[in-house]
């Protein structure tokens, strides 16, 4: 899978076949990146209440112990179904946990790492980029050209609401 776009990444989630083990989402713009992954968790979990379905975790969490990452990846959920471990503020120092992850057959629940922008010689981002068991999602900033176009059509959309509501 390695490198998918974020319209992407919703069709992968959509079967079970497809679903990645992992995903690593980054990106300078921390609200789009934390946006992402909150859909990514309703997707998966079927909901917004992350309260049974969803483990929170910081990369100092996990690091600091060995093994952990594993285990909450292949335990079962008491109540079926897949859970998120959503892992955040992740950097390099991660590449060690979840390795063993990637580099194995079992199933699991689906590890959900969030991260700032990765540079390309990230050891966690190459991790992402060349396994076949993970998916990695770069939200980049938009350009000025970018910008502009989307706003234009936001303004279009106020407008074009706006002119109905007068009409009503």
């Amino acid at each position: 899978m390695a490198v998918v776009k974020a319209t992407e990444l919703f069709g992968l989630l959509s079967s079970p076949r497809k679903m990645p083990a992992a995903i690593l989402v980054h990106g300078a713009d921390r609200s789009a990146v934390y946006d992402l992954c909150q859909g990514i968790v309703k997707r998966v979990i079927g909901s917004s209440d992350e309260t049974l379905g969803v483990s929170r975790f910081l990369e100092a969490q996990v690091v600091s112990s060995p093994g952990r990452l594993f285990e909450e990846f292949a335990s079962i959920s008491m109540f079926g179904g897949i859970r998120v471990v959503w892992v955040s503020g992740a950097g390099d120092g991660l590449t060690k946990s979840i390795e063993p992850i990637l580099t194995s057959e079992v199933a699991g629940n689906l590890i959900l790492i969030d991260a700032e922008a990765l540079s390309k010689s990230s050891r966690l981002r190459k991790l992402f980029e060349s396994s076949s068991r993970s998916a990695s999602v770069a939200l980049y900033e938009e350009s000025p050209q970018e910008l502009r176009l989307r706003l234009e059509r936001l303004v279009k959309a106020i407008h074009s609401t706006d002119n109905r509501l007068h009409a009503s």
